[in-house]
């Protein structure tokens, strides 16, 4: 579970990246451009990351049921990295908005497999109970195992605001990137040990 709530880290970091880049690209002692962005550019930065985040929201149902949960969480947070990378190294105004539109995609895709993941794998069956007393309190127990789950997922994600924020506050724009680098190199170092659905693999 330490693993999926990786991922929410990555995600909602990377959501919240849309408060800082109004600040610090309007700044020219903080920014890696050659230049400050006027309101017109700062607005298209800000906004990009939810067009191609609405777009691969809509599309993710058909990614994770071809690759299946753990592969599209994988693809999802490498597009991600290659944003943050992208953004880093950015030399210009172009290939900065091209960054934030890769973390759109790559959130876009994660985002909703992450809550169907969390879902799937929390559906525990307790074969061979046939007490209705057991049986209605191992039915309480998933439900609650499930929702456990659930918040779980909000709050890190919130928790991934909140770390956005202080980062902001703390750190230079590089070492911001670098530290908002480390959620997704996390969780593809250790996806190694995520597994699959079961609920994908009996459909396959």
């Amino acid at each position: 579970m330490s693993i999926i709530l990786v991922n929410s880290i990555s995600t909602g970091t990377s959501i919240a990246f849309s408060t800082t880049a109004a600040v610090v690209y309007r700044d020219i002692n903080v920014t890696t451009l050659d230049r400050v962005l006027d309101d017109n550019e700062i607005s298209w930065l800000m906004s990009i990351m939810q067009i191609s985040m609405m777009i691969f929201v809509l599309l993710s149902g058909f990614v994770n049921d071809a690759l299946g949960r753990k592969k599209s969480l994988i693809l999802g947070q490498i597009i991600i990295l290659i944003g943050w990378v992208s953004m880093y190294l950015a030399p210009t105004f172009s290939i900065l908005i091209s960054g934030r539109f890769f973390m759109g995609v790559g959130t876009g895709i994660v985002y909703p497999i992450n809550c169907l993941y969390l879902s799937e794998i929390a559906l525990v069956r307790y074969p061979g109970l046939e007490n209705k007393k057991e049986l209605s309190y191992f039915f309480f127990q998933q439900i609650r195992y499930r929702g456990t789950m659930s918040v779980m997922n909000t709050v890190t994600t919130n928790f991934a605001f909140v770390y956005s924020l202080i980062l902001t506050a703390t750190l230079s724009l590089e070492n911001f990137i670098y530290m908002s680098c480390l959620p997704p190199a996390l969780f593809l170092l250790f996806s190694y040990f995520l597994p699959e659905s079961p609920l994908w693999l009996m459909k396959k």
